[in-house]
This record gives C-alpha cells, structure tokens and sequence, in this order.
C-alpha cells in the first residue's frame, strides 16, 4: 500500500509517500523531479548519513538511502521510525519536557566547537521524533556542513516553538520565558555559544537567517521566526537576558 503524506509543502519540492509491504513493514520514500526538490534530498541522504553515524555508531543498515537515481528523477528511502511526535503548536510550557530531552540529544551528538558546525536547517519540534530509543531528528533536507555556529539549531527550535505558541500576543509569558533562558544555559554550559546568542538570541538568529539566506535557497521564507517584529524581538530579547541570571 502506498499513502501520500505530503505533496510539495512547505515550499519544497518534492512528494512523501508512506510505504507499506503486505508484512506490515512500513518505508518512507521520497521523491522529485525539479532541481531543486533534488538537490534538497541529496542533502537528505547526507544529513541522515552524517546524523546516524554519530547516534548510533553500532548501525548495520543506513537509515536513508538512494533507491533511483537519473538526471530528472531521484528516489530515496528512509526507515519508518515509529513515536511520538510533538505538537509545536502546544507551546514551550506543555512541550518543556520534550523540548529539554531534544536539546540534550543536540547537546550529545552535535560537535562541540568554536568553528561552524553543520547545519539542520529546520529544527523543529515537527522535525523530531521520541520513541524508546530516545530522540530521532528527521528531515534532514537542509542539511549543510559547517553552516553555522553550535547551538543555532537548538536556539532556533526554542524561538519557534514560542512565535507559533503566542498568536495575538505580543510578549511571551514567564514561563516560556524561564525555559528559553534555562535552555540557552545548558547549551552554553555544553560548549561556549558566541556571545550575541547569549545577549540576544532571537535578535542574532534572525541576522543569521538573513544575511545567510542563500543557505536555505526558496525555503528562507518559510520560516516562523522572520515573522517577529523588531518590537518583538527587542522586549523578548530583554525579557530573556533579565531573566537568565535568574535560570
């Protein structure tokens, strides 16, 4: 049985389908035929190499692989994991546990270094898997080595989760607040975030973002976080570094 979960979204190009073999076994494979949709899952396959290299280095089989292959057409598989996926539109408090259990995993496998790291690209509560085994970080399209500086994933999947939790409202709550500020401390305390990451996180992702929009091609625009205004960003911003002496 084949099942088609997503058909170019997000900005992207290429289809997710949802295999299933008459045993019950269960594929992810995905598909394109643009440039772009192409590209986008060759970086999939090398995310996915990368990730599953450092997670589990006991693996006999790689969790994404190239199935076809041509000048218009590529086709790779991934191994169906199965969990819970967390609902990002539930917020930094309901979500806290899970959020903290993520960035100790980024904390675990990312490299620690002062140099730029590689890059997710769209590390997203939506992006994450948690099941027995742990955390699974998945969609690996955006993937790039050596994109950015460490710990600018796991900052970003905090300001995202909290711009799709605030809706109408202008200013994060206290508690959403404590938990971005207690996070941005683990990371600092794994390995030295730059300093602006620290001072002021939601102001220095979304310069990163822009001055490196090439890193992310058509799919910049996609991403919650440009949304913020500079209002926003500035009390949220204060808000965190107030309180983090306090985390």
């Amino acid at each position: 049985m084949i099942e088609l979960i997503n058909n170019c979204t997000h900005f992207s190009e290429h289809a997710t389908y949802l295999v299933t073999n008459k045993d019950g076994e269960r594929k992810i494979i995905k598909a394109s035929t643009s440039k772009n949709g192409i590209k986008a899952l060759h970086s999939e396959v090398l995310g996915w190499n990368w990730y599953q290299k450092l997670r589990s280095t006991n693996a006999t089989e790689p969790i994404c692989q190239v199935i076809q292959e041509k000048d218009s057409y590529f086709q790779v598989q991934i191994a169906y994991i199965d969990g819970y996926m967390p609902d990002y539109f539930d917020g930094l408090e309901r979500n806290a546990k899970y959020i903290r259990s993520v960035i100790r995993h980024y904390c675990d496998i990312w490299p620690h270094s002062s140099a730029l790291v590689p890059m997710h690209g769209d590390f997203s509560l939506g992006n994450v898997i948690i099941n027995a085994d742990g955390v699974y970080i998945i969609d690996w399209e955006h993937f790039i080595a050596d994109a950015v500086p460490w710990g600018f994933d796991a900052i970003y999947l905090l300001f995202e989760t909290l711009y799709l939790s605030m809706s109408s409202r202008l200013a994060p709550s206290v508690g959403e607040v404590t938990i971005i500020c207690e996070q941005i401390n683990v990371l600092n305390e794994c390995c030295k975030l730059h300093v602006d990451m620290v001072r002021n996180p939601l102001r220095f992702l979304k310069k990163y973002f822009e001055k490196n929009n090439h890193l992310w091609g058509e799919q910049f625009v996609k991403f919650p976080i440009l949304s913020f205004t500079n209002d926003q960003i500035t009390k949220i911003d204060n808000m965190v570094l107030s309180r983090s002496k306090g985390c």
